[in-house]
């Protein structure tokens, strides 16, 4: 453990919330639901290359993944008890959840800053105005899903407006909800989860817990809602895994199963796009780019082995967070590393345990 204190030991919005990195590749909230980063340009170029290749718009599936899970989770993953109990009295105003947005759902998970509230309680409506957001379609599902919850409302219609770098989105009252919201399952309780053991070693910060590894990767910027990499300079979102897969379990339900092999080939190209090497040594790059700490940093989980065999690449992974995505990413270093295409197969040996191999095309 470390003798020193870490730089996120002042930043109240991850030392108060309990968070916990596990040795199995997760990490979340103690009791709570577990957690993904995710790089901002690397979700969005999934999204961009799904709707290039079907030729439509998705942004309304994932503004209605995202609302769902939203109230799904507002309760325990946002609110607390305190904000609930105001909520109930309607004694919430908008500048005390403009605060409340950006200390818990906004600038502390990088997806921007809320400027302005604007709470009707009377007609049941809201408005917002942010900044530095993500994407629009992200932004109206987790506002969407508060302002439903806040007025109990069965659906809600969202209109948003870009104007001089900002969002301004209204949110207000609507009779029916879509048909596809019975699609979005409630999260599985942390307690109730199966994840594998492992045995990743962290170097816990021993005033906050947070691992000094994570210190030195990520850097906050709360005034500019930013989750900052520090090596590679790209902005990070925070989602919750029941989110991510929310989300991808909506689009490939709507749109059909095709949209896996978009997922997973979206992937492959950002990664071959951005990787870099240190080495011109294969196995160490192999070992590099599929680092165990920084994918269990990352929750996106535990890299159990990654080995050449002959000309195949064979990475094990226990309790990984999305299977199409992780099979993308260790298809794009294959390419990018062998300087050859490659086809990517896997299969579960167990439960939350899948074996990834990668052979020459």
């Amino acid at each position: 453990m470390s003798k020193e204190k870490c730089k996120f030991c002042e930043m109240e919005f991850i030392t108060k919330r309990g968070y916990v990195w596990y040795p199995n590749g997760t990490w979340g909230k103690k009791g709570g639901l577990f957690l993904v980063f995710i790089g901002k340009e690397e979700l969005l170029n999934i999204f961009k290359e799904i709707e290039r290749q079907l030729g439509r718009p998705i942004d309304k599936l994932i503004t209605l993944a995202k609302r769902i899970v939203t109230i799904n989770v507002v309760d325990e993953e946002f609110l607390g008890r305190f904000m609930r109990f105001l909520v109930r009295l309607r004694l919430v105003n908008g500048n005390m959840l403009k605060n409340t947005l950006n200390k818990k759902l906004t600038s502390s998970i990088g997806w921007g800053v809320c400027d302005e509230v604007k709470l009707n309680y009377k007609e049941k409506k809201a408005s917002f105005k942010f900044r530095n957001y993500p994407s629009i379609a992200l932004i109206e599902g987790a506002i969407g899903g508060i302002v439903q919850y806040m007025f109990r409302l069965e659906s809600v219609k969202i209109t948003s407006q870009k104007k001089d770098g900002t969002l301004e989105t209204k949110i207000e009252p609507k009779d029916k909800e879509s048909e596809l919201a019975k699609y979005i399952q409630n999260p599985a309780p942390a307690s109730k989860s199966e994840f594998l053991p492992g045995n990743i070693n962290y170097n816990l910060c021993p005033n906050c817990k947070v691992p000094k590894e994570f210190s030195d990767r990520y850097k906050w910027d709360m005034s500019g809602g930013k989750i900052i990499h520090k090596n590679t300079k790209k902005d990070y979102l925070l989602f919750t895994r029941y989110a991510i897969e929310a989300i991808f379990n909506l689009l490939i339900k709507e749109l059909g199963d095709d949209i896996k092999d978009i997922i997973l080939n979206a992937e492959k190209k950002y990664i071959k796009e951005n990787l870099i090497f240190s080495s011109n040594n294969n196995t160490e790059d192999y070992r590099e780019t599929l680092n165990v700490k920084e994918f269990g940093l990352k929750g996106w989980g535990n890299f159990v082995a990654v080995k050449k065999e002959n000309n195949n690449l064979v990475v094990h992974v226990d309790n990984p967070f999305n299977e199409i995505i992780i099979g993308g990413l260790i298809l794009g270093c294959y390419e990018a590393i062998e300087n050859r295409e490659g086809n990517i197969k896997w299969k579960k040996e167990k439960e939350n345990s899948v074996i990834f191999k990668v052979l020459p095309k």
